[in-house]
């Protein structure tokens, strides 16, 4: 399981919001990993998100 939990700047104006998204270790049909989870927005509601990580090799 991938496990990622940290602050995210999605627009780059140095405020920064809490992200928690859990994903498989198995690639999906891309080849890549995917983890999904919540990240707060700025009214303090919950937002769904999705990341994406490509392998390097």
């Amino acid at each position: 399981m991938i496990l990622i939990e940290g602050r995210l700047d999605l627009d780059s104006n140095r405020e920064t919001n809490p992200v928690f998204a859990v994903g498989s270790l198995k690639k999906n049909e891309n080849g890549n990993y995917y983890a999904e989870g919540i990240w707060g927005s700025y009214e303090d509601r919950s937002e769904y998100i999705g990341l994406i990580f490509e392998p390097m090799d």
